[in-house]
C-alpha cells in the first residue's frame, strides 16, 4: 500500500478490479470519456450522477416496480438504484416536523422524502433492494480455513451462524468489512459493500484463495433485499411459516425457508439498525418475493426506501461505509472496529496490527480515531470531505469522511478521523462548509 510522509493512502478508486464488464464497451468508454471531458473542470455536486449517456444499464429484479412507484434511480456502478420513491411523498406531510428543509449546495440531489423514508422505517417497516451489494459464495473443502486466515474475527461458525468481520491488507489496514454466513459444512456467503468499490473486494478474496477453494462472485444470481423496522416480524409471519420469534431465530443468524412460493436465505441482520431479515433468493424470483412482501405489509403500511434512507438510517447507528469512512488507510482500532478482530487467531495483516502504534492487544494508542459528530444547529446539513478545526483554529484537525442528516438523532451526523485527544465525546469542534463554520459537537456513539 503507497504511503506518504503522515502516513498509507488508500487507492480503491484507482483500482482496475473495480471496472464491470459493461465499461469494458467501446460505447460505454467513449460516451462517458467525453462526459469526463465537458466536466472536467466543472464544479460537481459531489451526489451528482450521470443523467443522460449511458444510463438504464444494469436493472435489478424489482426494476419495473420501482419505477411504478416512481422511484428517484440513480446510477450505481451501472445499477439503477432508487434513492428515494415519489409514492412516499405522503410521508413528508407525517413526519415533516422532524424533517428540516434545506437550501443552496446541500439542497441539491436531496428530497425530504428521503427524511420521511428513514423516519418510517424506524417506526414502523419498510423494504429496500439490496440486489447490487456484491455477494460471494466460497466454496470447498478448504473454505472454513481460507475463511479463518481471510478475516479478522473467529470465523469458527457453526452452519447457520452470521458474524460481522474485517479483512485487513499485509499492512493491516481495512481492506472491507463484511458479514460471513456460514450456509453448508463447506459452503460460505460473504457480503460487502456494493456500488464501485464491491468489485476490488472480490478481487481480494479470488486473489488470496488457494487450490482447493472456488470464490464465486454471485451477485447478479442473487436478488436481495431488507424488510427491516419495529413490525417487520408482523409482515414476515404472515408468508411463511418459520417461526421468527427471539429464540427460534436469534440476531446474527440464518435459515433457510420460503415466503409463500419463493425459496430464501434469510439473514436476521439489518444494515438500518432496527429489526430486520435480510432475504436472498435467485434473481428469477426476486420480482414475485418482492410483491409477496409488500402484500403482506399492506396492512402495516410498508413502504420501498432508497439509498438516501439507507444513508440517514447507517450513520446514526454508526454502521460504517467502506469506501467512504473506512478505508486500507484505517487500523481496525482507529475505525472503532477492534472488537470485531480476535488477535488469537491468524489472519492476513496480524503482524502489522501486532507492530502497530495503535495494536489493540498491547493497549496502544492510535495516531488518531474515528469521531462521531453533530451540528449544533439542528436545521443545518453539510456534505462530506469538508475541514475539521477546534474553535477558532486556522489547522485542520482532519476531514469529514461522510455526513448525512440523522433524522431520529434530531441533527446532521457527521463521521470524521482526529488526534485522539479530539476525539472524546463532549469537545466542541468546528466543520468549515461554503466559507462557513458551523459548530459541532463530538458525540457518544451510536446515536441511536
Amino acid at each position: 500500500m503507497p504511503k506518504l510522509d503522515d502516513g498509507p493512502i488508500d487507492l480503491a478508486h484507482c483500482d482496475v478490479n473495480r471496472f464491470d464488464d459493461h465499461e469494458g464497451s467501446w460505447d460505454f468508454a467513449r460516451d462517458i470519456g467525453g462526459e469526463e471531458y465537458r466536466i472536467v473542470y466543472n464544479v460537481m455536486h459531489p451526489k451528482w450522477v450521470w443523467t443522460e449517456e449511458q444510463r438504464d444499464i444494469r436493472r435489478t429484479p424489482m426494476y419495473h416496480t420501482h419505477e411504478e412507484m416512481g422511484a428517484e434511480l440513480w446510477a450505481e456502478a451501472g445499477w439503477e438504484e432508487p434513492q428515494w420513491f415519489e409514492s412516499n411523498a405522503d410521508l413528508v406531510d407525517r413526519y415533516a416536523d422532524q424533517i428540516p428543509d434545506r437550501d443552496g449546495w446541500e439542497g441539491q440531489y436531496w428530497s425530504p422524502v428521503e427524511g420521511a423514508e428513514a423516519l418510517h422505517v424506524r417506526n414502523a417497516v419498510g423494504i429496500h433492494d439490496m440486489t447490487s451489494f456484491n455477494k460471494m459464495e466460497v466454496v470447498g473443502s478448504e473454505a472454513g480455513a481460507f475463511v479463518q486466515r481471510l478475516c479478522t474475527n473467529d470465523m469458527d461458525l457453526d452452519v447457520g451462524e452470521v458474524k460481522y468481520t474485517l479483512m485487513c491488507n499485509e499492512g493491516g489496514g481495512v481492506r472491507a468489512d463484511i458479514t460471513v454466513t456460514r450456509t453448508d459444512e463447506d459452503r460460505y456467503l460473504l457480503l460487502t459493500t456494493g456500488r464501485e468499490v464491491g468489485n476490488n473486494h472480490v478481487a481480494w478474496v479470488r486473489k488470496q484463495s488457494p487450490e482447493g477453494v472456488v470464490v464465486t462472485d454471485v451477485t447478479s444470481s442473487l436478488a436481495a433485499m431488507v424488510c427491516t423496522g419495529p413490525d417487520a416480524r408482523k409482515v414476515l409471519s404472515k408468508v411463511t411459516d418459520v417461526d421468527l420469534s427471539d429464540e427460534a431465530f436469534p440476531f446474527f443468524t440464518s435459515q433457510q425457508f420460503f415466503v409463500k412460493n419463493v425459496p430464501v436465505t434469510a439473514l436476521r441482520v439489518s444494515y438500518a439498525g432496527e429489526l430486520g431479515w435480510e432475504l436472498y433468493t435467485p434473481s428469477e424470483y426476486g420480482e414475485r418475493l418482492w410483491e409477496h412482501v409488500l402484500e403482506a405489509g399492506a396492512e402495516y403500511d410498508i413502504r420501498p426506501y432508497g439509498n438516501g434512507a439507507l444513508d440517514s438510517l447507517r450513520i446514526e447507528k454508526g454502521f460504517r461505509l467502506w469506501g467512504k469512512d473506512l478505508h486500507t488507510e484505517h487500523t481496525p482500532a482507529e475505525a472503532g472496529l477492534g472488537w470485531a478482530v480476535d488477535m488469537d487467531t491468524d489472519f492476513i495483516g496480524k503482524d502489522a496490527l501486532r507492530q502497530s502504534p495503535a495494536a489493540a492487544a498491547d493497549g496502544g494508542t492510535p495516531g488518531h480515531e474515528v469521531a462521531c459528530l453533530t451540528l449544533d444547529d439542528e436545521s443545518e446539513t453539510v456534505l462530506d470531505n469538508r475541514p475539521v478545526f477546534a474553535p477558532g483554529d486556522d489547522e485542520s484537525l482532519g476531514y469529514v469522511h461522510s455526513a448525512e442528516y440523522g433524522y431520529t438523532a434530531g441533527a446532521c451526523v457527521a463521521y470524521t478521523y482526529l488526534p485522539p485527544e479530539y476525539a472524546e465525546p463532549g469537545t466542541d469542534l468546528e466543520i468549515l462548509f461554503e466559507g462557513d463554520r458551523y459548530a459541532a459537537t463530538v458525540r457518544e456513539e451510536p446515536l441511536v
